[in-house]
C-alpha cells in the first residue's frame, strides 16, 4: 500500500510524484502504464501543466490508487 497519509496538504505535483516512487515507477513506467505522456507526466510532476480528471484517473489506476488519494492536495 501506499504512503499517502503523512503530507494531507502537499502540492498535488509532489505528492504524484511520491506516490510513484513509492510504487517504484519510473515516469516512463508511469506514462506507459497510464497512456499519458512521458513528457507530460514530467510536466505535471513539475508543476507546469494541469490535467484533467480523465487524466488523474488514468494515473490514479496506473498507481493503484483512488481519486481520493489525493484528496488535500494543494494545487501546484
Amino acid at each position: 500500500m501506499l504512503d499517502i497519509t503523512t503530507h494531507p496538504t502537499e502540492p498535488f505535483s509532489a505528492r504524484l510524484k511520491r506516490m510513484r516512487e513509492a510504487a517504484g515507477l519510473t515516469q516512463y513506467a508511469l506514462a506507459k502504464a497510464s497512456g499519458v505522456s512521458t513528457a507530460s507526466l514530467s510536466r505535471i510532476e513539475a508543476g507546469k501543466r494541469s490535467l484533467t480528471v480523465k487524466t488523474l484517473a488514468r494515473l490514479a489506476t496506473a498507481l493503484h490508487a483512488s481519486l481520493g488519494d489525493f484528496d488535500g492536495c494543494t494545487h501546484g
